[in-house]
């Protein structure tokens, strides 16, 4: 079999190449080799993926939760109003979280 050009992937089985992935083929890390296995399914090729780093910064914001402040405004027979229109002035809440991510 003809060689790679470079160990681009791991030591494994893989779509054929020279048969149209219909069967898997043992690629040693160098070369593809005569072993071959019937393919169950139709496999797909992998990618080469470089190690990556990403950041996920996710932010949340607290908006107040109108339902409960009419429901209280109802019930206390309007006294909670003034802490309804509080709430809704005053600035929100912002968590926000950073992680990185490997690939």
């Amino acid at each position: 079999m003809q060689a790679s050009g470079g160990s681009r992937y791991r030591a494994g089985w893989y779509p054929d190449p020279y048969n149209n992935g219909r069967q898997l083929r043992w690629y040693d890390g160098n070369v593809w080799t005569e072993h071959t296995y019937a393919s169950p399914t139709p496999a797909v090729m992998p990618v080469a993926s470089a190690e990556a780093e990403a950041t996920v910064v996710t932010v949340v914001r607290h908006s107040p939760d109108h339902a409960f402040h009419f429901i209280m405004t109802i019930c206390t027979g309007g006294l909670w109003l003034p802490v309804w229109i509080w709430v809704s002035i005053w600035p929100r809440r912002t968590k926000v979280t950073t992680r990185t991510v490997r690939g």
